[in-house]
C-alpha cells in the first residue's frame, strides 16, 4: 500500500508546522524509495508470473496514482 505509507508520511511533515524544508525530506527520500521498489517490483513479477503479469498490467495501467504514475 504504498501511496498510504507515502500520505502519511507526507502528513508527519505537514503537522510540524513550519516553513522549513527538513521536515518534508522524509516524505521526498520516502517517494523517491517507492518508485525505486516499485520499478523492482514490477520486473520481479514480470519474470515470476509472464503473459499473466502483462495482461494484469495491460488492465491496471498506473502504479500509484491512477492518471498520474
Amino acid at each position: 500500500n504504498y501511496v498510504a505509507d507515502w500520505t502519511m508520511s507526507l502528513t508527519w511533515g505537514l503537522c510540524q508546522g513550519t516553513c522549513s524544508a527538513i521536515p518534508y525530506f522524509y516524505s521526498v527520500f520516502f517517494i523517491v524509495v517507492l518508485i525505486h521498489r516499485c520499478g523492482r517490483d514490477f520486473e520481479r513479477c514480470a519474470i515470476k508470473y509472464g503473459k499473466d503479469w502483462d495482461k494484469y498490467c495491460s488492465i491496471v495501467k498506473y502504479k500509484f496514482v491512477p492518471g498520474i504514475y
